[in-house]
């Protein structure tokens, strides 16, 4: 399948799904319920109500084994370079889940923890100076990292 031909038939299968209420993918699929929701450990995930079949959630699979996403999820956290751009790997991966995984990725996660200890070092030293106020100078891009920062 090619990279198109696995997008169009998506697209095809969301035009083709499009304003059909859940209880109508319920009603034509009475082991929906049931076959669209994941227990893991104490979570339980119910995907039964979104807009989506097993015909579309097919074609989705077969892209993503098309393009091989198995292999690239696996580079993505193993430490390799996945980042083509930069050359490098990318690894905000490690701060998430399992540590033992490539070298890079052990490595990341120890170097953000300790700039974990040192953050919360200076909030201290900040909170105790008597500082009420702080302008933040972004250079563009996200404002998610100052903006947790601000409301923590």
């Amino acid at each position: 399948m090619s990279k198109q031909s696995g997008f169009d038939t998506l697209q095809s299968h969301a035009s083709r799904l499009e304003g059909l209420a859940s209880p109508a993918l319920l009603a034509r699929d009475p082991g929906r319920a049931a076959d669209f929701a994941l227990r893991e450990g104490a979570l339980y995930f119910n995907f039964a109500r979104q807009s989506y079949d097993r015909d579309a959630l097919g074609a989705l699979f077969e892209l993503a084994a098309s393009r091989d996403l198995a292999t690239a999820y696996q580079r993505l956290f193993d430490g390799e370079k996945v980042n083509v751009t930069e050359g490098r790997a990318a690894l905000h991966t490690a701060l998430r889940g399992n540590h033992s995984g490539a070298a890079v990725a052990r490595e990341a996660y120890a170097t953000a923890s300790e700039v974990r200890v040192r953050m919360g070092a200076l909030v201290a030293e900040l909170q105790a100076s008597g500082i009420t106020d702080i302008v933040s100078v972004g250079i563009g891009g996200s404002d998610l990292g100052p903006r947790l920062v601000a409301d923590a």
